[in-house]
């Protein structure tokens, strides 16, 4: 019985040791992150930097280090033809002095001693006196001046607005399997971004009404003498950055616990400047933010910041903060530029969840997180406004794989430096290898394909992944058959899923929505137009056309020809119920709950006659006439749209004529106006009311 106690007693104390171990493990491997404390002095004057940097580096490899290699990708600034693109760039292949940005490093030190080091190819290079072995700890302090360069880039200023990235000496990552530390500079195509997981101190010193966002959360800020100093604490990212400027302003709203906050540039003559936009942003963000968590897994980071700034060629992620271009202004224009913002905002969002959680080596591999969040992108329209959403998978990803395949020569696993040019990179990452991830869903089921994804996502949280260990999840989720298969469509030149192309009914299923969509942008940018009815009939609105019944014979046959073209048209290509009746049998429920499309005159269709003190153009035998045009003659026809005289919330549409042998109108959708007249010569006056 003793013994028995004994071997109790012995076993609970062992197992408290081993706990104990494995919590001191624990908190052994969370105290090796590396650390970065920065003391950062602004001078608006110089448009510089002034920075010391304090790196503490605990080694994490199976080999002692006999020389530390970190990034410098500002000096990627320093030409035209190694600055990243796309980028704005003045004629010519050489930059002004002020577009110039540089890196200068003035001294380094590894555990309090000076040491010398080598700048070059965008490397900053020192050896260490003693090789560092595995778990040991280096200090390496850094001084350094930053050139902010001016212009409209990644790094730069413009009209006191700066957008500070990829901007100090970053760590590099050693690869034990060649024994060499990572020296790809930031190549001009795509992205460079390569770092593991560290922890922030910050001490930014600037004007007084600088307003920051940035990477983590500010802890404290205090004013002396107009100076600002804020104190910024970021713990397990990737990067640091940070943007500032005077004219910023922010608002901000709380989803799942994170703080969201979105930064505006206002201006001397428009004060509340983007206002309207940044609460745009700010709304979809955070709503991107919320279905990215509940689809993948919770975003592990307290606050996320959506920045407007200057930037041109696109929006750019960074750890908890997108850069995003000058917001426009007003309703969408024709090229759709305000739209392109709001999707660029979920793309960006979507990177934090592949890049800045899931990080992998961009350079080598940027298959993995750029091709992987267009994808991403993608389902979150699909999930939010339908399958047939025009930035969802099915039109975005799958409609137009015949311009695509089999013209593929790149495979999707290439290094950013093997790209032609930006616009191949753009074509083979971005535009067709997120089918991929389509083709992974459609072979696994939605549900897989979700535990997939959950399972890479928790897998390589807070590290750096590869394909290859993408595929290793894929495997042990869904076995190595679909493995291979995913392996091939990667790796392979003539990837080619002819079976994921849309049916023509989900073809013609998209081009509805895509008409819905342009009907809908354009009437919330001009108002009501002849398009404005198209819309009724697309959204299913009960339409009714009114048939006038003073016609001779002849008259009659031409109308019901026409009448029966319409409704066969429109019943066959949106799948609607059109219903016909004539002007006499035409009863006050038929006026007030429908939507009414009416065809002749006052003179030959009788509801005509009965509402033509309420139409907006007088039609007579001997003319016609609006508050702006008046034509003489007997052979005018036209078209035009009005809100309904008895239902406000119904339109109807007028097809007219004048004279007794109808010239009928070709029945088109303007987009712009709300009246179309055509004379008896053939010219069209096209207006609004």
């Amino acid at each position: 019985m003793q013994n028995k106690k004994l071997k109790t007693l012995i076993t609970t104390i062992l197992f408290i040791l081993l706990l104990s171990a494995s919590n001191l493990v624990f908190a052994q491997e969370k105290d090796k992150i590396t650390s970065y404390n920065m003391n950062i002095t602004f001078s608006e004057q110089d448009k510089s930097l002034k920075v010391d940097e304090t790196v503490k580096f605990t080694n994490p490899y199976d080999t002692a280090l006999k020389d530390l290699v970190f990034h410098l990708y500002p000096d990627s600034y320093s030409s035209f033809e190694t600055m990243p693109s796309p980028v704005f760039r003045a004629e010519g292949k050489e930059l002004p002095k002020e577009q110039i940005g540089d890196i200068n490093i003035e001294k380094v030190l590894v555990n309090s001693k000076e040491v010398k080091f080598t700048q070059d190819n965008q490397i900053l290079k020192f050896p260490l006196e003693t090789p560092l072995k595995k778990n040991e700890e280096i200090e390496i302090k850094i001084s350094f001046t930053l050139k902010i360069p001016q212009g409209y880039n990644r790094l730069g200023y413009n009209n006191d607005v700066y957008y500070i990235s990829n901007w100090y000496p970053i760590l590099s990552i050693y690869d034990v399997k060649t024994n060499k530390w990572d020296e790809n500079p930031f190549y001009p195509v795509g992205e460079s971004n390569y770092s593991d997981i560290a922890n922030y101190d910050i001490t930014l010193n600037t004007n007084k009404n600088v307003v920051i966002a940035s990477t983590g959360v500010v802890i404290s800020e205090n004013v002396k003498d107009d100076i600002k100093t804020t104190k910024i604490k970021a713990e397990n990212v990737r990067d640091f950055v940070f943007m500032m400027s005077e004219k910023f302003k922010v608002i901000s709203k709380e989803v799942n616990d994170i703080k969201i906050n979105s930064f505006y540039i206002t201006s001397d003559n428009l004060e509340e400047g983007s206002k309207d936009n940044a609460i745009k942003m700010l709304d979809i963000a955070a709503d991107s933010i919320d279905f990215f968590s509940k689809t993948f897994g919770k975003y592990p980071y307290p606050e996320f910041d959506i920045v407007e700034t200057y930037l041109s060629g696109g929006a750019m992620e960074y750890p908890q903060l997108i850069q995003m271009p000058k917001y426009s202004h007003g309703p969408d224009d024709d090229t759709g530029y305000s739209r392109w913002e709001e999707e660029a905002v979920v793309h960006e969002a979507g990177h934090q969840w592949w890049y800045v959680c899931v990080g992998n080596n961009e350079f080598m591999e940027p298959f993995l997180d750029e091709s992987l969040t267009v994808f991403s992108t993608a389902l979150y329209y699909e999930k939010k406004d339908g399958k047939y959403s025009q930035n969802g998978v099915l039109m975005k990803i799958r409609s137009s794989m015949s311009m695509r395949y089999p013209n593929s020569s790149t495979s999707f696993n290439t290094s950013v430096d093997k790209y032609k040019d930006f616009h191949e990179y753009t074509e083979t990452i971005y535009r067709k290898a997120p089918i991929v991830f389509e083709d992974l869903r459609s072979q696994v089921g939605e549900e897989k394909f979700t535990k997939i994804m959950q399972t890479y996502f928790n897998r390589y949280l807070y590290k750096n992944a590869t394909i290859e260990g993408f595929l290793d999840v894929v495997g042990e989720v869904s076995g190595e058959a679909i493995k291979n298969n995913i392996k091939t469509a990667i790796t392979s030149k003539d990837y080619n899923p002819i079976n994921l192309e849309p049916t023509e009914e989900q073809r013609r299923l998209l081009n509805i929505e895509m008409l819905k969509d342009e009907l809908k942008t354009r009437e919330k940018k001009v108002g009501l137009t002849i398009g404005s009815f198209m819309l009724k009939v697309i959204n299913g609105e009960d339409i009714l056309i009114v048939q006038p019944s003073n016609l001779s014979k002849d008259e009659n046959d031409n109308v019901n020809a026409f009448i029966k073209s319409i409704q066969e048209n429109l019943e066959q290509e949106y799948k609607v119920k059109i219903k016909i009746k004539k002007d006499i049998d035409l009863t006050d429920y038929d006026k007030n709950n429908n939507n009414l499309l009416i065809i002749g005159n006052p003179e030959n269709n009788k509801y005509l006659s009965e509402i033509s003190s309420k139409l907006p153009i007088a039609i007579t035998l001997k003319g016609i006439m609006t508050d702006d045009v008046i034509l003489k003659g007997d052979k005018n026809s036209g078209i035009f749209v009005m809100k309904g005289p008895q239902s406000p919330d119904k339109l109807s549409l007028v097809i007219f004529w004048q004279n007794t042998s109808p010239v009928y109108y070709d029945f088109q959708w303007d987009n712009y106006s709300e009246f179309i007249i055509r004379t008896e010569k053939g010219i069209e006056i096209r207006g609004k009311f």
